[in-house]
């Protein structure tokens, strides 16, 4: 029952009811009952479940010189999940976060059709380059074969030649500017692919931690079920 008392036109209600030690507990283990009806899914409202969880196991530590043997255990239970909550869940859902985000950002299938183009080009310049060395060859042994008095000739064929090794010496050239671009694209394929990789073994750990506290949640709530 409830007593007001009247004081300079202030109202104080007292309570003649206080809530025993065993009244409040039952409070909090019903509050952890309906909250255990909740699936754990960290990436939807994960945290805020686990912010009402490790409350109400705080709470009930309070509680600990009043609990019975079974409260007790389920105390134990509880607090080994709130410190892994503590411990794992922001290394959990940074995981989930760095290997979407690597992911994402991993241009390693543009990256091959790049590298791809330019493979191909790379190979046609060479068949090319051999065709030239051919020419060029060839003109040389007719320099070498032809009369020395037909200077005119001469002279054409030797233009010629020249003009065939400055277009091999650009074809090199460009060569040489795919193979630098080649070079550069595989590094940074090798750099995405390590990351891609050390997000996905951080992704398993992640994952592992992820199945094993949704167990211990399940569990706790079959363990509700027993009391």
């Amino acid at each position: 029952m409830s007593h007001i008392y009247e004081s300079s036109n202030i109202f104080v209600e007292t309570s003649s009811f206080t809530r025993s030690p065993n009244q409040k507990t039952a409070s909090f283990i019903e509050k952890l009952r309906n909250l255990l009806t909740k699936d754990l899914d960290l990436l939807m409202e994960g945290e805020k479940v686990i912010d009402e969880f490790i409350k109400i196991v705080d709470d009930l530590k309070q509680l600990k010189s009043h609990l019975d043997v079974k409260q007790i255990g389920l105390l134990v239970s509880i607090q080994m999940l709130a410190n892994s909550f503590k411990t794992n869940v922001p290394y959990v859902l940074d995981s989930f976060k760095k290997f979407d985000y690597t992911r994402e950002n991993n241009f390693n299938t543009v990256l091959m059709e790049q590298l791809t183009y330019l493979r191909q080009g790379e190979q046609s310049l060479h068949d090319e380059i051999a065709i030239l060395i051919e020419k060029e060859a060839s003109i040389s042994n007719d320099i070498a074969s032809m009369d020395a008095s037909l200077e005119e000739e001469v002279a054409k064929k030797k233009e010629k030649r020249n003009k065939i090794i400055e277009v091999m010496k650009e074809k090199k050239y460009t060569l040489y500017k795919i193979a630098a671009e080649e070079s550069e694209i595989d590094i940074i394929r090798n750099y995405q692919d390590r990351e891609l990789n050390n997000a996905g073994k951080d992704l398993n750990v992640a994952l592992k931690m992820d199945r094993d506290m949704k167990e211990a949640w399940n569990n706790i709530r079959d363990l509700l079920d027993l009391m």
